[in-house]
């Protein structure tokens, strides 16, 4: 199909390695050079639009929305940070209780009320860890659900030649 530029994004899990691997990613596969193969073929023929051909609106909202996903993949590889700085403060703790009980003078009325004030410090930041957790599965949850539409919405074939209006739609220079 002469003139066509076939798109095919796969869902991305935002478990990737560090924040460079994910950032970039859906814009970069929506409009990747590889992409761009028969750019301006098209123009000579009669342009269709079915319903596996992205418009220029379309295609601008699919360019949109993956800047938006990479935006959002970076935000979530900033989060995973603090949640991995957030496990670490609970094992340093966890090993300075066990270290702490072990040279524990139980017969010390106030060596034993310091261990058990150390033990609740320990016990919220367990907590504080747990719901960090919780929140960030949430985010990745919902990034995820975005990932499927946008994939859904935007795993379609496109004209070449409509990229540098869909960039204007978009508000993207330089693409």
């Amino acid at each position: 199909m002469k003139g066509w530029v076939a798109v095919v994004l796969t869902a991305a899990a935002v478990c990737v390695s560090s924040p460079s691997d994910a950032r970039g990613r859906f814009l970069a596969g929506l409009l990747s050079s590889s992409a761009k193969i028969g750019a301006g073929a098209a123009s000579s023929t009669r342009k269709s639009y079915t319903a596996d051909t992205l418009t220029v609106a379309q295609l601008a909202q699919c360019i949109k929305s993956a800047a938006k996903l990479d935006d959002d993949a970076a935000q979530i590889e900033t989060f995973r940070t603090g949640l991995h700085m957030s496990r670490t403060a609970v094992e340093q703790s966890e090993a300075a209780l066990t270290q702490q009980r072990s040279k524990l003078n139980r017969s010390s009325k106030s060596a034993v009320k310091s261990f058990n004030e150390a033990v609740e410090r320990h016990n919220a930041l367990l907590v504080s860890a747990r719901t960090t957790q919780e929140n960030f599965n949430t985010v990745v949850n919902l990034h995820n659900d975005e990932v499927n539409t946008h994939n859904g919405a935007c795993a379609k074939r496109y004209y070449a030649d409509d990229l540098p209006e869909a960039h204007k739609l978009a508000g993207i220079t330089g693409g």
